[in-house]
């Protein structure tokens, strides 16, 4: 009975980390991937959500306010998000997310810009809550990393340095696996 579990959970170990297939730097499928952790009263989470055949699109509306819009297009969006929520869910207006949002040109590759150069890649911050400096801002001082050590990881770091508006994360260092279904 012992080797029918032990066969039985070796199996559906060895399936369910064979259903991904390494495929290089190209991303053919959108991908999320998703950490949540609880410090005090508050749910933090962090999410990188990876776009392909996107672009972003950013405007302002009448009042001024940044905001940005994902359309279908040649890029590949990436979409970082931190968000704060609190454990009592009864408390409204209690939430505050950040996203930092970017988009790549073909082939992730590796790469390093640096303040003004992050206009080639389009980077935002977004700054959602119940404040005054709500909106989404493009980042002009800062630096962008992108690393590949594996054919099949992706190491990405961001720093927003001296911004004009309020971010609780200014330093953003994550390791992505690139799997493709």
């Amino acid at each position: 009975m012992k080797k029918v579990i032990l066969l039985s959970i070796a199996f559906l170990f060895f399936n369910a980390c064979s259903c991904y297939k390494h495929k290089g730097v190209k991303i053919k499928n959108t991908m999320v991937s998703q950490f949540t952790m609880q410090k005090e009263n508050i749910y933090i989470t962090e999410k990188i959500s990876i776009l392909p055949n996107s672009s972003i699109l950013y405007k302002k509306d009448k009042f001024g306010v940044g905001y940005y819009k994902v359309v279908p297009g040649t890029k590949t969006v990436f979409i970082y998000t931190y968000k704060e929520e609190p454990v009592n869910k009864n408390l409204r207006d209690a939430g505050y997310t950040e996203e930092v949002i970017f988009e790549i040109k073909g082939k992730i590759k590796e790469m390093e810009l640096k303040d003004e150069e992050l206009k080639k890649v389009n980077l935002l911050v977004g700054i959602h809550g119940f404040f005054k400096r709500a909106g989404v801002y493009p980042v002009t001082k800062g630096y962008l990393k992108i690393n590949l050590p594996k054919k099949d990881l992706l190491k990405l770091q961001i720093h927003i340095d001296k911004p004009d508006y309020m971010v609780r994360k200014k330093d953003i260092v994550q390791e992505i696996p690139l799997l493709t279904r």
